[in-house]
């Protein structure tokens, strides 16, 4: 598995009081090709991400997810 984190190094005043925050991708999660996942967001386990899916909020287990944001496909 790969992944990949992206940020920038910002100098700028205005944006260095910005926070990270966690994301939890539980146990039998299989996430598609260029998936973005917003902090602070769970991926329940044995849930499925669609390939270019942005998921904004958390997802429940053993859903299928996809879309720009994630929408709920199938239940499992």
């Amino acid at each position: 598995m790969e992944v990949v984190i992206l940020n920038n190094l910002i100098k700028d005043a205005k944006y260095l009081d910005i926070k990270s925050a966690p994301v939890v991708i539980e146990d039998h999660v299989w996430i598609g090709f260029n998936v973005a996942i917003l902090k602070r967001v769970t991926i329940g386990k044995g849930a499925i991400i669609g390939a270019g899916s942005v998921v904004t909020q958390d997802v429940e287990p053993f859903t299928v997810v996809a879309g720009n944001p994630a929408k709920i496909i199938k239940r499992l």
